[in-house]
């Protein structure tokens, strides 16, 4: 693809603009146009003065954000030209933070898509919940997640070379990494799977809190909290409390968030600690290295310790295996011996007067 030499101008802007609308309509796949991508690549990253903002309400036009995540499936290519695209989108997920949020709730809201497939109430449904967020929404369901996979080690790898500078500096934490950087390691929960990241959480926890992220508490946070180790459970909350409460406006969506994966997530793991096997059918994992043989005890201690943070609509809502965590509260406090989930007395949090 030949790079263009000038910026884009008005009458180009507007073409684009249209271009993006009917591939939201009508999503293409692999027979997309090598000049529409063509021309998306040139309006991201040949504009004079450079982009900085690509997908938060900084960038000049509400076209930016949209050209940025059509772009996103770069990341699926290979060459000069999709190399020169992801150094440029990395400069751009770590300078802002309101970028790296905007980003990964792109990716992250397809993914939840294909996680909770009955959420839609037909096929057609997910298709343009796809093709709305992603423009991905033409390609069969293991392009997508082949895809979701491609931007997810470009997440994780990018994270790892940030935190492979602090190597020269043995006192440094988490706190030292560009506060874009830090936020994507928690509110991509995918993030959190990889074992160089979980290291470095251990081995750079943050003696305070970390600032200047977007105010909201990123999903990974929630899952911290049933570390094993209390002194990051303890960061976890901390984190927390100088974060704005999660509200349900925040998921006034017709499907579900990325925090449903967490739930989800713990859900699972504490049919799993109750000896039964999930009847989940999943195309994402319903489990989480940080969730993985935890003693039952800690799972319920730590649950209770959850909830109070999430909106309590969140509680009805069904995990992949069709159980809430109002269902698992409910059996666990009836106490039944027949229940699935129900917990010795013994695993009960002890709450002092």
């Amino acid at each position: 693809m030949p790079l263009a030499t000038s910026s884009p101008s008005i009458s180009e802007d507007a073409a684009l603009a249209a271009l993006l609308k009917k591939l939201k309509v009508y999503p293409v796949g692999s027979d997309l146009r090598e000049r529409d991508l063509q021309a998306v690549y040139d309006y991201l990253m040949t504009k004079d003065p450079k982009l900085e903002h690509w997908f938060c309400e900084e960038a000049p036009s509400t076209l930016v954000p949209e050209a940025a995540a059509f772009s996103l499936r770069l990341h699926a290519y290979k060459g000069v030209q999709a190399n020169q695209w992801k150094a440029a989108l990395a400069k751009v997920v770590s300078k802002c933070s309101s970028c790296a949020q905007g980003m990964e709730d792109r990716l992250l809201d397809c993914q939840v898509t294909w996680a909770f497939p009955a959420w839609s109430s037909h096929v057609l449904e997910l298709i343009t919940l796809l093709s709305w967020y992603s423009y991905m929404g033409a390609f069969p369901a293991h392009n997508v997640r082949d895809w979701l996979d491609c931007c997810h080690r470009w997440d994780t790898n990018d994270i790892l070379q940030h935190l492979a500078q602090l190597d020269s500096h043995p006192q440094s934490t988490l706190s030292d990494l560009p506060p874009p950087v830090s936020f994507r390691i928690f509110y991509n929960t995918v993030n959190l799977s990889n074992e160089g990241i979980l290291a470095a959480l251990v081995d750079r926890l943050p003696k305070d809190r970390i600032h200047n992220w977007p105010p909201i508490i990123p999903a990974g946070l929630l899952l911290l909290l049933l570390h094993r180790l209390p002194l990051v459970r303890r960061w976890a909350r901390n984190q927390i409390m100088g974060l704005p409460p999660l509200t349900q406006a925040l998921f006034a969506k017709s499907y579900p968030t990325h925090y449903n994966l967490v739930t989800n997530i713990l859900v699972e793991a504490i049919i799993s600690s109750a000896g039964r096997a999930s009847s989940a059918v999943s195309p994402l994992p319903s489990s989480h290295p940080l969730l993985e043989n935890l003693p039952t005890t800690l799972l319920w201690n730590q649950l209770l310790s959850l909830l109070p943070i999430l909106p309590p609509h969140i509680y009805s809502l069904p995990s992949t295996s069709g159980v809430s965590l109002f269902h698992v509260v409910v059996n666990n406090l009836r106490g039944s011996e027949s229940s699935a989930f129900a917990f010795p007395l013994a695993a009960h949090p002890h709450h002092p007067d």
